[in-house]
Order: structure tokens, then C-alpha cells, then sequence
């Protein structure tokens, strides 16, 4: 007779985990499919943008570190819970010191990415400092506020802690200020591209459109994301759904800023009809080549060119809000 299957024991404690470990471990895996872009878009930035100023390119690595290191405290968190001790009802019921360090390193690189657009605005405005001025502070705090805060869970680390009413009007904060934030960084823009959309070339007016579309998908994306995550956790107080928009944040921030400086190729290219556009000459300098058409149909090419001088002081406006590494005039 061949031999019994052996039975399987049951666990005989079952637990739901959908309003704790399944928002921070669908989180997990939205923020390192966001981090892996990132690497990309970071590879292409240095790729294309050889020329730029040893400091833009240390003040991005700087924040792709940082944002690499809060994607391995995510990580790190969930190791403990999940694999080393699976199973273990106390290990499920506190925080994780890891995941506890998260909010103030995704907070560098929360600030970190809006100071850069603050600057931008500042000197795109003319150097007018005073929404810069206020926008500082308010963008600080998604540091600070995470002092209390993180001192509070390490002195009480159950997860039950964090439902209380001061934990949640902390988070509440924090999210909240990270939105505002970012909706008054993405107006500012708007507000200053639309002023300069007055020039008379159809390629400033190209430009400085390609400028708004780009400001608008980048710079509001993570003001979305916040408040979706503000909303869950005004929603759910004793749960941490908001984990799942929460934990990709910070990469988020990176691809904003990383997609801001990838698209300055794309912002300055025009589209010609009957012209083709040559190498800049220098200064306010470009080569025209004459182009025959007969019917739609393009003819042989002239080698005949010419250099003119051409008035471009609205590309110039533009370039200055882009080309924060090149300093001088045009720097950002």
C-alpha cells in the first residue's frame, strides 16, 4: 500500500493585513517601479548633458543618493515581517525602525527638488523673491515635521500608535504642505511662461507652449499624488492605505526633476516649413539654408546661406529659465 500524503498543518492564526502590510507592500513595488525610471531618465541626463555644471550634475546624483537610500529603508522594512520573521503576530503589530527613518529622507528629497523649481522662479521672475521666500519655509517643514513625529513612534512603536489624533494631524500636515507647495510651484510657472508667450517668432511661441505642457504634466504630478495621499489618510485614519501613494513619492520628485531637465533638447527644437534651421552662429546668430518646394514636391537644396541676425529676446527669457547650469545670463 502505497504511503499516506502527509497532512499539512494549518496555521491556526489567520490575519488580514489590506489596511496594513498590503498598502506598504503595493507601495514597495509602485516606488521601485518609479526609482527604476528614475535610473533611466539619470543615465540619459548624463548621456546628453555632458556640458553641464559639475554643480547641477553633483545636486542630481545628490538626489538620486538620497532617494536610492529611502528606497532601501522601504525595503529593509519589510524583510523583518515578510521573510526573517513571517508569521510572528508581534513582529506584525509595531513599526519597523527602517520604515520609520522613511519620512525625513523622502523630506530631503521632497525639499530638495523644490528648491530647485524655486529658484528657477525666482530668477525667471527677475530675481523677485518674495513666493520663494514663502514657499521656503513651508517646503522646510516636510523635514522638521518629521522629528516628532519619528519621535513619537520610537516611544510608542505599535501601529496602533499611529491612529492617534496627533500622529494623524502630523501626516495630515506634512502631506498637505507637500501639495500646496507643489500647486504654487506649478501656477508660479505657468503664470510666468503665459506672461512671456507676447513674442513674435512662431519658435519662442513653440517653445515657451512645449515649456507649459512640460510644466503641467511634470510639475503637477506630484501635487496629485499628495493630495490623493493627504485624502487617504483623512479617509482612513486607523489604516495605512496611504502608504500605497506615499512610498513613491519621493522617486516621483526625482523623475520631476530629471524630466525638467531632459526635455531642454526637446523645448528648443522648432519645426520649419520652408527653412531648415542650421548650428547657432553665436550670440543672437542662425544659418538659414533656402529650401526650394514646387507643389508640395521638395527640389534640389541650394548651398547658398546666409547669416542673420535675428531679435530673440523671448528664446532668450526661455533659455534663462532652462539653463540653470550654464550661469551668466542665462542661468537659471
Amino acid at each position: 500500500m502505497a504511503d499516506a500524503a502527509p497532512v499539512v498543518l494549518e496555521n491556526p492564526i489567520i490575519l488580514n493585513l489590506t489596511e496594513s502590510y498590503g498598502p506598504i507592500l503595493v507601495g514597495g513595488i509602485l516606488s521601485c517601479a518609479v526609482w527604476g525610471i528614475s535610473c533611466m531618465q539619470m543615465f540619459m541626463y548624463y548621456l546628453n548633458y555632458d556640458s553641464d555644471h559639475l554643480g547641477l550634475k553633483l545636486f542630481v546624483a545628490f538626489v538620486w543618493a538620497v532617494d536610492t537610500a529611502n528606497e532601501i529603508l522601504l525595503l529593509a522594512s519589510m524583510w523583518p515581517v515578510l521573510i526573517l520573521k513571517w508569521g510572528s503576530v508581534a513582529e506584525l503589530s509595531v513599526s519597523q525602525p527602517t520604515l520609520v527613518h522613511h519620512g525625513w529622507v523622502s523630506g530631503i528629497v521632497a525639499f530638495a527638488v523644490q528648491m530647485f523649481f524655486l529658484y528657477r522662479i525666482y530668477k525667471f521672475s527677475g530675481n523677485r523673491f518674495l513666493l520663494p521666500l514663502l514657499l521656503v519655509p513651508l517646503s522646510l517643514w516636510q523635514i522638521i515635521g518629521t522629528i516628532p513625529f519619528d519621535i513619537w513612534v520610537f516611544q510608542d512603536s505599535s501601529l496602533a500608535a499611529l491612529s492617534a489624533p496627533r500622529m494623524i494631524a502630523f501626516e495630515t500636515a506634512l502631506r498637505a504642505t507637500s501639495a500646496f507647495v507643489d500647486i504654487m510651484i506649478a501656477a508660479a510657472m505657468l503664470y510666468l511662461l503665459i506672461q512671456n508667450r507676447r513674442s513674435e517668432f512662431s519658435s519662442s511661441k513653440k517653445m515657451i507652449f512645449r515649456l507649459i505642457i512640460m510644466t503641467i504634466n511634470t510639475g503637477l504630478w506630484t501635487a496629485v499624488v499628495a493630495l490623493i495621499d493627504f485624502s487617504l489618510i483623512a479617509a482612513f485614519p486607523k489604516g495605512l492605505q496611504f502608504c500605497a501613494f506615499e512610498f513613491p513619492l519621493s522617486s516621483l520628485y526625482v523623475n520631476t526633476l530629471l524630466a525638467n531637465l531632459n526635455a531642454r533638447q526637446f523645448l528648443r527644437r522648432t519645426d520649419g516649413d520652408y527653412n531648415s534651421y542650421g548650428n547657432e552662429t553665436g550670440g543672437g546668430s542662425m544659418v538659414l539654408r533656402s529650401v526650394a518646394t514646387t507643389r508640395g514636391t521638395t527640389t534640389k537644396v541650394h548651398d547658398s546661406s546666409m547669416a542673420i541676425r535675428v531679435d530673440t529676446s523671448d528664446i532668450i527669457n526661455v533659455d534663462y529659465s532652462l539653463d540653470m547650469s550654464k550661469g551668466g545670463p542665462h542661468a537659471v
